[in-house]
């Protein structure tokens, strides 16, 4: 009997028949004339390089792989590290954990052309695998190109099975679990932390950058309104100044002597204002106005400011 997913291949006085049994009921030579084998050929099944997984019960598995530095040393998983290490094309030392997927294409090459099709299969895998990791980048292994590693590993290996004739075709290769060394996974993990730390850093900066130079460009203009606004000021105020020279100017020339007797006296009252003061008998001697701070006004200038004559003797004046 013949389930509906297996086939049969009958070896009969040591020669293999042509004709495929397919599933269901059928009646053979009993043994040494007849020998029967059974075979899925739709099962898709694994090759385990780098790994195996035992089995075991379900309370066994071990710890999820999400950090690099997990051990695995115990549940279903176990390290094959011969397997696993692998050089990359720059000379570092890298575990790899893979997996390969494959079902059976010829049932008579797959049974008769060697003993044991899964050792066969995983050291291929490993050897082509090994040649693909050492043409590239530590860096691209680990992340930047491993879909590209395993399309590359899946076409060359497709190519060694062709011409070894296994009867076997592959589906795919799979990168399960690829990291350094776990010796170095420390000083890994310090140059992530580097990394992560530049780019906080330079978050950081333009984020500082994108504050300030808004903030300086207000304040540059800030600035150009202010001195605008200073130099409008400061030319209005000279014009102002120079038009009321230019009209004190005009109107001295009109009448110089009344102008500058008027202007002296203001600018006198302006000096003197708020001050205590002595008024002093022009004929009593030194005729010199003190003032409280130790200013002093000679009566002499403003005589000759007024250009009136100096009072005779013994007339007071004030």
């Amino acid at each position: 009997m013949l389930g509906p997913d297996q086939i049969g291949i009958v070896e009969r006085f040591g020669r293999v028949l042509e004709t495929e049994i397919e599933p269901g009921l059928h009646y053979l030579y009993p043994w040494p004339i007849d020998q029967l084998y059974r075979l899925r050929p739709d099962e898709v099944q694994t090759i385990e390089l780098g790994f195996r997984v035992s089995e075991a019960q379900e309370s066994e598995v071990g710890p999820p792989a999400y950090e690099w530095n997990i051990q695995h040393r115990d549940g279903r998983y176990r390290r094959e590290l011969d397997e696993a290490l692998m050089l990359t094309g720059d000379e570092y030392l890298v575990e790899i954990n893979a997996v390969v997927h494959y079902s059976i294409q010829t049932p008579s090459l797959f049974l008769f052309r060697t003993d044991d099709v899964a050792s066969v299969l995983r050291a291929v895998s490993e050897g082509v695998l090994r040649r693909q990791v050492a043409a590239v980048a530590l860096d691209r292994v680990l992340a930047l190109d491993r879909s590209q590693l395993e399309r590359t590993s899946a076409a060359q290996l497709r190519q060694v099975l062709a011409e070894m004739r296994l009867g076997v075709q592959l589906h795919s290769v799979l990168l399960q679990d690829v990291h350094p060394a776990l010796e170095v996974v420390g000083a890994f993990r310090e140059v992530a932390s580097a990394q992560e730390e530049k780019s906080r850093l330079i978050n950081e900066a333009q984020a500082y950058a994108n504050e300030r130079l808004p903030l300086a460009r207000g304040e540059s203009q800030e600035r150009l309104l202010q001195a605008s606004a200073r130099r409008f000021s400061a030319v209005s105020g000279a014009e102002g100044e120079a038009r009321r020279f230019s009209m004190r100017q005009e109107q001295y020339r009109k009448a110089p002597l009344t102008t500058g007797v008027r202007l002296y006296l203001e600018t006198v009252e302006k000096g003197l204002q708020g001050k205590k003061k002595y008024i002093l008998d022009p004929n009593s001697g030194r005729r010199k106005v003190m003032l409280l701070e130790g200013s002093i006004f000679n009566i002499g200038d403003l005589e000759s400011a007024l250009g009136s004559p100096r009072p005779n003797r013994g007339t007071s004046g004030q």
